[in-house]
């Protein structure tokens, strides 16, 4: 990864939240710009999220979770999330992440997976271009 992170604006967060609802259907909108712009600006700073993988485990739970989008929040915060890792070189890793977070941030939404452990999960994606096996044990531990 190169040292210096490129970050996303809410105008393209908000571009990709578009096209993503022009392909799957849905309502096109944002619900409160204002939760968007403080996620997008709280994430650079590295005494909260001191790594890349903490930043992008913010950025998905925060779109998912805080409901940012009129619809289509949990597939959002995934195109979101992978489109954070293109922009920063970590390409390599994206189709993994996409179809691996699908079922994940439902469970996130859910409140079935902390947010401690999607970042383990994203790290491991990021890491490994998988969910490792310790991992994969935490999550089929988890009582649903």
């Amino acid at each position: 990864m190169n040292e210096k992170i490129n970050y996303l604006t809410p105008d393209i967060c908000i571009k990709e939240h578009d096209k993503l609802i022009k392909k799957i259907g849905g309502r096109y909108g944002i619900m409160d710009l204002g939760i968007l712009d403080s996620l997008l600006d709280h994430i650079k700073n590295d005494i909260y999220y001191p790594s890349f993988e903490s930043k992008v485990s913010r950025l998905v739970f925060s779109i998912a979770k805080f409901h940012v989008f009129m619809d289509g929040n949990k597939r959002t915060s995934i195109a979101i999330g992978a489109l954070f890792l293109n922009i920063n070189d970590y390409g390599y890793c994206s189709d993994t992440f996409i179809d691996e977070m699908e079922n994940i941030v439902l469970m996130v939404v859910q409140n079935i997976i902390s947010e401690d452990l999607l970042l383990e999960i994203i790290t491991s994606i990021i890491e490994n271009d998988e969910i490792s096996y310790e991992v994969k044990l935490k999550i089929s531990r988890i009582n649903i």
